[in-house]
């Protein structure tokens, strides 16, 4: 018996987006006024590596952790229709259901994406933390702002990314 897919196994593979990323969100920002001349590459990659070290998995955790407490109920059981493996997906992100049936090359990228928001969310408080430190200068309402849109443009990269991936039919999951 399979005991479930941990998408946390999934985190390693996260780095390699990790450049493109840091580059992106530097398009985003370096131009924006009230920066000014703080150190806008510097800060922005430090931001990122360490939401990709310490904000992933705390995200993670945190989905796993509301998964257990709450969401897991909210899942019909036994998983009979397709609505009922949509929210199985969706509710049980963080540790999918095993299926051996061909349902994981839809399960995997949706999962990803649902794990999108709390990982979205630990970014911007993690790098609006880091940003202040490199940007002493700016006003704190700026900088959220200016971490915030950053972070809007690269996760809707991230999940172009996986639907591109998850519509390649070559690629499993």
């Amino acid at each position: 018996m399979n005991a479930g897919i941990p998408m946390i196994g999934i985190w390693p593979f996260s780095w390699f987006a990790l450049a493109p990323v840091i580059w992106l969100e530097w398009l985003i920002v370096r131009r924006r006024p009230p920066l000014g001349g703080a150190p806008v590459g510097k800060a922005i990659a430090w931001a990122n590596v360490a939401s990709s070290i310490i904000g992933v998995p705390i995200a993670w955790f945190s989905w796993l952790f509301l998964e257990e407490a709450l969401l897991e109920d909210l899942v019909p059981h036994p998983i009979t229709t397709r609505s009922d493996q949509v929210l199985d997906a969706i509710f049980n992100a963080a540790w999918l259901t095993p299926y051996d049936d061909g349902r994981l090359r839809w399960m995997v990228p949706t999962a990803m994406c649902v794990l999108f928001v709390p990982c979205f969310c630990v970014s911007v408080l993690m790098e609006h933390w880091v940003c202040r430190a490199f940007w002493k200068g700016v006003p704190p309402r700026e900088t959220m702002r200016a971490v915030v849109r950053m972070n809007l443009v690269s996760y809707a990269f991230l999940v172009l990314v996986v639907v591109g991936l998850a519509m390649l039919p070559g690629v499993k999951w």
